[in-house]
């Protein structure tokens, strides 16, 4: 079955439409669902499963909480024992009203889905399933729990089971659910009593991950670590929590779970360490160039000299795209995935004019139009101090950077980084730009990296941070003020970061 993201998305937005988006729960839903797809597709992906299914893992992650929107209208609350089983309302909306034909036309698949969205929340699965309707109902409850996890360390607990903060962290841990816990399974809502117990239940819906990939994410990403952390004022339940991380961390320890060592650190450059404002579309740039070109005994004025610069981009990118092509046996590959060599464009604007440079004479060239187009350049806070403190404790750092080498290493110099990069590949040189696989192939291939030691840290989600995914490495998204509208989710091989501070954290 082949399934149309954009029309499933814009049938989840047009249902959500009827619902009051400014309303705080309505809005943390809708994350909800996007992080849940996200997470649906990340491990059916572990699981190799056919691009098809993985697909339709995603379109779960889209569908399982259609009924939670309709439950808090009619009851004001997302608690199924005081209103509805939001799952099998869920299905009910979607396959007895017909709303599931609103996100795709093949029916071939509804049988599964209405198990998998109305099973996604119960304490257990029926026996009966086949073993393909079994694994695509636990790839998402496995993607809820995950994130139920990571809502219920950033939100406040208070507010989440709608108590003080005294009871909060006042009160035991009953001892049905210590018994629960200890063995080793989900805890049943009948057998919580106290707030207390919710944290443990929390705690216990990791023993319900099913497939690998499911706990190294939600360990990965510390919800794990943060909710075991709850520290109570009782001191009954400091030991039971002292017990308790004890009994989880020998848990993650069987199940060989651990900590992701990178050894390879990949970098985005501008927007992510370096902060620069440009603007090659002002008149004065223009003007002063054609005086230096005219100096060169290449007569230009301003005007000109901009018309023939485009000229000659455009004739670059004409001639380089389908050489890319060629050369990468790609025909997939488009405009916006490769870059031309500015030194060529350089070349051929004194070549018109009958004058001929040497590559030294190129490079200031080079240098002087970036100056005068430069309204400033400076490391962000820290980025020194992070490449110089990732060498030194023995760990590799890579430049891969949409950037003009004749632009980008001047300035590098300048800023007194270059020096720190184990190896560096500009996009001008590879003739192919992120988010082109075969531009992080080609920085693997040329130093030996492995994808499972190296991460890429960038602030341009489409470059970074989906470009990293399709090559399958890990990412941090930092947002900067040259990173354009933030993601409303990002991919769960993706770590947000505050700043370039936390990477080494």
């Amino acid at each position: 079955m082949k399934i149309d993201r954009k029309k499933v998305i814009h049938a989840f937005e047009t249902y959500v439409e009827n619902y009051d988006k400014k309303e705080e729960k309505v809005r943390l839903k809708i994350e909800h669902t996007y992080r849940v797809s996200q997470l649906c597709e990340s491990i059916a992906c572990s699981l190799k499963l056919g691009s098809d299914d993985t697909a339709l893992a995603w379109l779960l992650g889209m569908l399982h909480d259609v009924g939670r929107f309709e439950q808090l209208k009619n009851y004001g609350t997302f608690i199924d024992a005081e209103s509805i089983d939001h799952a099998r309302y869920g299905a009910e909306i979607l396959f007895d009203r017909g709303k599931i034909r609103d996100y795709i036309e093949d029916d071939s698949e509804d049988e599964l889905l209405r198990r998998a969205v109305a099973y996604h929340s119960a304490y257990r699965l029926p026996e009966e399933l086949t073993e393909r309707v079994r694994m695509f109902c636990q790839i998402l409850r496995d993607a809820d729990k995950i994130d139920i996890l990571k809502v219920n360390v950033d939100f406040p607990l208070e507010e989440i089971y709608n108590v003080t903060s005294k009871e909060l962290y006042s009160c035991e841990v009953t001892d049905k659910v210590m018994e629960a816990f200890e063995e080793g399974h989900a805890i049943l809502r009948s057998l919580k009593k106290t707030p207390a117990d919710h944290v443990v239940s929390l705690v216990s819906l990791v023993y319900e991950l099913v497939y690998p990939r499911s706990l190294f994410l939600a360990y990965r990403q510390g919800y794990i670590e943060k909710i075991v952390a709850f520290e109570s004022e009782n001191p009954k339940t400091r030991e039971q929590f002292v017990h308790i991380r004890k009994v989880m961390g020998e848990y993650l320890e069987r199940k060989q779970i651990k900590p992701k060592e990178y050894q390879n650190y990949i970098f985005d450059l501008y927007g992510t360490l370096v902060d620069i404002h440009t603007n090659e579309s002002k008149a004065s740039l223009w003007k002063n160039m054609a005086c230096i070109f005219s100096m060169m005994g290449a007569d230009y004025d301003g005007a000109e000299l901009k018309r023939a610069y485009k000229q000659a981009v455009k004739e670059e990118l004409d001639i380089l795209l389908p050489r890319m092509q060629k050369k990468l046996s790609d025909e997939t590959l488009s405009e916006g995935e490769v870059e031309i060599l500015l030194d060529n464009v350089f070349h051929k604007l004194l070549e018109v004019k009958g004058i001929q440079a040497d590559q030294e004479r190129i490079s200031q060239i080079g240098i002087t139009f970036r100056s005068l187009s430069m309204s400033y350049i400076n490391l962000y806070e820290g980025a020194a101090e992070l490449l110089a403190r990732l060498k030194n404790s023995g760990k590799k750092v890579y430049l891969l950077s949409n950037a003009q080498r004749v632009f980008t290493e001047p300035e590098m110099r300048m800023l007194g980084i270059y020096e720190l990069f184990e190896g560096i590949l500009y996009s001008s040189d590879a003739g192919v730009k992120k988010p082109s696989f075969h531009f992080y192939d080609q920085l693997f291939h040329k130093y030996g990296l492995k994808k499972e030691e190296s991460v890429m840290i960038g602030n341009e989600y489409r470059a970074d941070i989906l470009g990293a995914e399709n090559y399958g490495i890990d990412s941090m998204y930092v947002f900067t003020a040259q990173s354009g509208a933030e993601p409303a989710c990002l991919p769960a091989c993706c770590r947000k970061i505050k700043s370039i501070s936390e990477v080494f954290e």
